[in-house]
C-alpha cells in the first residue's frame, strides 16, 4: 500500500482542481484542558510541554517528557547524581488513555533533599526544549530512546549592547540515548552543536535521507528556524536557517519555534508565531501573543505555510487559560484514526508580567486522521486528478473522506494532461464519511488497461476530501 496524499502543500499531492476549495481545518479542544497542570514545587513557575509525548505500542501507554520550571528566587537545591543543576529540569508523566496523567515518583533526583518527584535524570546546566525520539529502527536496544535540548548555564552566555546573545558559552544542543526513556547515557561530545537555542527543539528520523534531522533556534540569536542534521546521531552538521518571517508577515513578527513531524513522508511544521511588540509603529495591533500556524516541506528545507497563515489552533478568548501563549508538543501522536495534538497554553502572552497563579498548562487538541487540510466540494461538482499510478488487476484507490451528504466517484484520465478518457468507464460511487473508503471498478475493466499509466479524476459533490492512496 502507497504512502497517503495530503493536501497541506501545492506540490504534487493534486493536480488541477476544478471547483475545489482547500481548507483548514482546526483541531477540537478537549473540555476537560488543562489536563496536566503545575502541581509541585520543581514545577510551580510552568509544567510546560516544551517537551514530547509519545504512544508507546509496548504496553499501550501514552508517555510525556515536559519542562520543570521552579522558582529560582527559592533557592532550590536539585541535584543529579551529586551535580547541582541550575536550570530547568525534565518532569515525566503517564497516561493509560492520554488524557488522565500520573506524575509517578521517580526516586532518581534530589529536590531539595528528597528522591520523590517525577524528574527525569538529565541535564548538565539545566533543560529546555527537551524532544524524545522513539527510534524504532534502532539497531541497539539500549539507544532505543533519542533526545536532544538545549543545555546551559544562563551566567556564562554573553550579549552585545543590545541584548542579542552573541556567545553561547556553555550552552548548546545536548544528546543522549536511552533503552526505557528514564535511564540516559549523554553523548560523550555534548554539546553536539554550539548554539542558543531558547525554545524547543525537534528531531525526527528522516528514511528516505537515512539521517537524524534537528530544528530549533540553532544559531545564536534570532527567532528563525535553523536544521541540523546526522547520519549517526553523533556527528552533527552546522545548522542551515530553513524557515523565517517574510514581506508578508505582520512587522513583529517571529518565529519562536515549531513543531516538527515526518507525517506519511511529508514535514509538517506547526510554526510558534509570535506577535512581538516594538516601537517600530508598523507593529501596531501585535498583542505579544503566540499562536500556532501549519506549514509543510517535501525536505526539510523548502517550507511553505498553510491555509493563508491562519490560526492552526486558536487561542482561546480573553481570560481563558490559553489566551496568551500555544506551544505544542514536538510532534502530533496518530492514535487509531485521531491526531492527537498536545500543547502548552498560558493566558498570558509573552511579556513579563506571567504569574504563577495565572492559568496555564498541557492540554490537547484533536484532530481527525490526515484531517489537516481538506479539499471541500460545494453543491456544484467539482474534481481533481491524482498522481500517476500504474493500472494493475487489483487498483483499488483508498479515499479518507466525508461525503454524507454527497457521493464521490473516479474517472481514468492521462497522465500528462489528467484529462478524463471519454471511453474508459468511472469507478463505483462512494457515499458516507469514511477513513478509508475504496473506490474500484471491475477486473473485466482493468484487465485491458493494466501495466498503463494513468491518473484518476475524483468527482465529488458537498464532500471533504482529506488524502488518498493507493493498492495497486
Amino acid at each position: 500500500m502507497s504512502k497517503r496524499h495530503l493536501f497541506i502543500d501545492d506540490e504534487i499531492d493534486f493536480y488541477d482542481l476544478r471547483g475545489l476549495t482547500k481548507v483548514l481545518n482546526p483541531p477540537e479542544k478537549h473540555p476537560d484542558n488543562p489536563l496536566l497542570v503545575p502541581e509541585y514545587p520543581w514545577e510551580e513557575v510552568n509544567a510546560q510541554v516544551y517537551g514530547t509525548v509519545l504512544h508507546d505500542p509496548a504496553d499501550g501507554r501514552f508517555r510525556m517528557w515536559y519542562m520543570a520550571a521552579r522558582d529560582p528566587s527559592r533557592n532550590h537545591e536539585v541535584h543529579i547524581d551529586g551535580r547541582r543543576i541550575s536550570g530547568c529540569a525534565v518532569g515525566y508523566a503517564e497516561s493509560g488513555d492520554g488524557i488522565q496523567w500520573e506524575k509517578p515518583e521517580l526516586g532518581l533526583v534530589s529536590f531539595n533533599g528528597s528522591m520523590k518527584n517525577n524528574l527525569i535524570p538529565l541535564g548538565r546546566y539545566g533543560v529546555e526544549g527537551i524532544c524524545v525520539n522513539d527510534d524504532e529502527n534502532a539497531s541497539d536496544p539500549s539507544q532505543r530512546f533519542k533526545a536532544v535540548w538545549w543545555d546551559h548555564d544562563a551566567h556564562s552566555m554573553k550579549v552585545d549592547e543590545t541584548g542579542m546573545v552573541v556567545d553561547a558559552g556553555t550552552g548548546g544542543l545536548y544528546a543522549a540515548w536511552s533503552a526505557d526513556g528514564i535511564h540516559w547515557e549523554v553523548h560523550p561530545a555534548n554539546p553536539v552543536v554550539d548554539c542558543f537555542s531558547d525554545t524547543g527543539q525537534q528531531l525526527v528520523w528522516d528514511s528516505v535521507r537515512k539521517k537524524y534531522v534537528a530544528f530549533g533556534r540553532l544559531g545564536t540569536g534570532g527567532r528563525v528556524i535553523e536544521r541540523s542534521e546526522s547520519p549517526d546521531f553523533m556527528t552533527w552538521s552546522k545548522p542551515e536557517l530553513v524557515f523565517k518571517t517574510d514581506d508578508m508577515d505582520r512587522m513583529g513578527t517571529q518565529f519562536y519555534g515549531m513543531g516538527v513531524s515526518l507525517y506519511e513522508g511529508l514535514y509538517v511544521g506547526m510554526p510558534w508565531v509570535l506577535a512581538q511588540r516594538l516601537a517600530d509603529t508598523r507593529s501596531e495591533g501585535a498583542d505579544g501573543r503566540v499562536h500556532v500556524q501549519l506549514a509543510s516541506s517535501r525536505d526539510g528545507i523548502r517550507w511553505q505555510r498553510a491555509g493563508g497563515r491562519n490560526p492552526f489552533i486558536p487561542n482561546g478568548a480573553v481570560g481563558e487559560w490559553d489566551n496568551g501563549i500555544i506551544y505544542t508538543a514536538t510532534k502530533p501522536v496518530v492514535f487509531e484514526d485521531r491526531i492527537l495534538i498536545y500543547y502548552f497554553g498560558s493566558s498570558w502572552p509573552h511579556e513579563p508580567g506571567g504569574s504563577p497563579d495565572r492559568p496555564r498548562g498541557i492540554g490537547l487538541a484533536t484532530l481527525r486522521r490526515d484531517g489537516f487540510v481538506s479539499l471541500d466540494a460545494g453543491d456544484q461538482e467539482g474534481n481533481f486528478g491524482t498522481v500517476p499510478f500504474e493500472v494493475t488487476e487489483n487498483l483499488v484507490i483508498h479515499l479518507n473522506l466525508d461525503a454524507r451528504h454527497g457521493r464521490v466517484y473516479a474517472r481514468f484520465s492521462d497522465a500528462q494532461r489528467c484529462e478524463v478518457i471519454p471511453d474508459l468507464p468511472p469507478s463505483e460511487a462512494i457515499r458516507g464519511d469514511h477513513l478509508d473508503a475504496t473506490l474500484r471498478w471491475t477486473p473485466e475493466q482493468l484487465r485491458p488497461l493494466v501495466g498503463q499509466t494513468l491518473r484518476a479524476r475524483l468527482f465529488a459533490q458537498r464532500t471533504k476530501f482529506y488524502s488518498y492512496w493507493f493498492d495497486a
